[in-house]
């Protein structure tokens, strides 16, 4: 009986589809703010407005939302949680309202593209400098702004003065410009850059990780399992 061959080729394709791994969340902007500083958009004025887009006779701020210009710290640029602290101020009484923050690409020094926003459910609003989360889970440019507005006020029919804690002090980690804030207008939308006399920053958290990971193709592998030579003899 003649010789014969038997020869066995696999190929092997490994792909890694999976996201990036877990891992913990890095602080890549941080100025906590405190009680004695705060961002209002409602009201400053002697009337009641139930959010930060209504203006009435009597308020006199005229700003839908308030943003600032962030530059983030560090590598990591998929942002996982921003943090505010909702505050009220020479109030009393029971207030609630949500809160709604945005995230924007940066055109020029104003806010261009938005990249993301998310409004939270509405919320008990206090001086206790408690922390309200929200979660992007989107990556960001070293640069962004970062904006919030307040929605659904609730609380006695009088002066009713809501927004975030801030602070004077710059920011720990990260950086942002200190003279100047970023303001929506309530009747045109649009966008405009505040310069004040003294130094201010809103009070945020800005949590993140490396990047998702590029689905990759690792490789079609040759392997030669066996290669025998079988001889039958009578």
């Amino acid at each position: 009986m003649p010789a014969f061959r038997a020869t066995f080729l696999a190929f092997t394709a490994v792909a890694l589809l999976g996201a990036a791994p877990l891992c913990a969340e890095t602080v890549i902007y941080q100025a906590p703010g405190n009680a004695f500083f705060a961002w209002t958009t409602n009201d400053w004025g002697s009337v009641f407005e139930p959010d930060a887009a209504t203006e009435l006779p009597g308020g006199n701020e005229g700003e839908a939302a308030n943003g600032q210009l962030l530059t983030f710290a560090g590598t990591e640029r998929a942002v996982t949680r921003v943090t505010i602290k909702p505050l009220r101020v020479f109030t009393s009484g029971a207030f609630s309202a949500s809160y709604t923050v945005s995230i924007y690409d940066v055109a020029g020094t104003l806010p261009g593209v938005l990249l993301w926003t998310g409004t939270s459910p509405i919320v008990p609003v206090s001086n206790s400098m408690a922390g309200l989360d929200f979660f992007p889970n989107i990556t960001v440019p070293d640069t962004a702004i970062v904006a919030f507005s307040t929605n659904s006020i609730t609380g006695p029919q009088t002066t009713n003065v809501i927004g975030i804690a801030g602070q004077a002090q710059p920011p720990t980690i990260g950086a942002a410009p200190a003279n100047q804030y970023l303001a929506m207008d309530s009747a045109t939308g649009q966008w405009s850059t505040i310069a004040v006399q003294s130094a201010g920053y809103m009070g945020l958290t800005v949590y993140a990780v490396p990047g998702p990971r590029v689905l990759a193709l690792v490789g079609v592998v040759p392997v030669v399992v066996r290669r025998r030579r079988v001889i039958a003899r009578h």
